[in-house]
């Protein structure tokens, strides 16, 4: 299993369609130059600053620490304090809700969570963006299209799913295309060692 996420677009009406096309062009073009403004949409780092301990695996190609193969890491594992609070990143709504494991939910069954991410929540923001965050040990987001704000504590950090200790595996994507989250929020600084 890899910490990848795939997401699919609802189907939607064909004029929807075409402005979601043309939001995501505009976006890439953005991004493509370099030219990307920050005020159309800026993330921010999902852990507070205070309970940040270090990046544990960047985005990129990697030897999977679970199948023993390189493959591409397509989010950033961020490790923090036990149990931190995870934050939104960006103004959004629920796509996509997976409790984790062992918790009866609002709709009265108990969930074994995502087998890959365990607890995980995929938010959907403004131009075609996405951001996931996988192995949470709590989701307090409840349902789909539930409005999210930035900073909005939205779990915990854990260990379901397929994950080697407590982390964040967090990505950010423009559409179907996993982006760098380093490049595209603000940073925390490094914690005193």
């Amino acid at each position: 299993m890899t910490d990848s996420i795939t997401l699919t677009i609802p189907r939607a009406s064909p004029r929807t369609r075409r402005i979601r096309r043309a939001m995501v062009v505009l976006a890439l073009l953005l991004v493509a130059a370099n030219a990307y403004p920050q005020a159309l949409l800026s993330f921010r780092f999902p852990i507070a600053e205070e309970d940040y301990r270090a990046f544990t695996s960047p985005s990129g190609w990697r030897v999977s620490p679970t199948l023993h193969i390189f493959i591409r890491h397509e989010g950033i594992d961020i490790a923090a304090v036990r149990q931190a609070q995870v934050q939104a990143a960006a103004d959004g709504w629920a796509e996509e809700i997976w409790p984790p494991p062992g918790i009866w939910w609002a709709d009265g069954k108990l969930h074994s969570g995502h087998p890959v991410y365990g607890g995980y929540i995929v938010l959907r923001h403004v131009l075609g963006f996405f951001t996931a965050y996988a192995h949470m040990s709590a989701v307090l987001v409840t349902w789909k299209n539930q409005p999210v704000r930035a900073g909005q504590i939205i779990g915990n950090i854990g260990q379901t799913g397929d994950a080697h200790g407590e982390h964040l595996h967090f990505e950010i994507r423009l559409a179907e295309l996993a982006l760098n989250p380093l490049l595209y929020m603000t940073l925390p600084k490094e914690p005193e060692r």
